[in-house]
């Protein structure tokens, strides 16, 4: 699977566009949950700076392979996915006014 870097983004870019320093600014508090009928689920709840929660989730498919911190990373990546189109929209919002 190829991936797109944020670099490469930048390089054809001309016009107004959301970053990850965009989404993670919106970004103000972060918490974990992992709940005790899933302990292997780890939920990111994501409250963003006018207060919106954003949610991202993560959970192998196999419990065994379960790692707290890479679940951590993996949910708010999720979330972050989230956030990305809710600022698309701001953006495209503003330059219709």
């Amino acid at each position: 699977m190829s991936q797109v870097t944020e670099s490469e983004i930048a390089q054809v870019a001309t016009h107004p566009r959301v970053t990850i320093a965009d989404v993670e600014a919106e970004i103000a508090c972060v918490q974990y949950l992992n709940p005790a009928t899933a302990p292997q689920l780890t939920i990111a709840v994501v409250t963003l700076r006018n207060g919106y929660v954003v949610t991202g989730e993560s959970a192998p498919a196999d419990v065994r392979n379960f790692n707290e911190s890479l679940g951590q990373r993996l949910a708010l990546d999720h979330a972050k996915g989230k956030i990305w189109p809710l600022l698309g929209f701001r953006l495209r919002d503003i330059k219709c006014l």
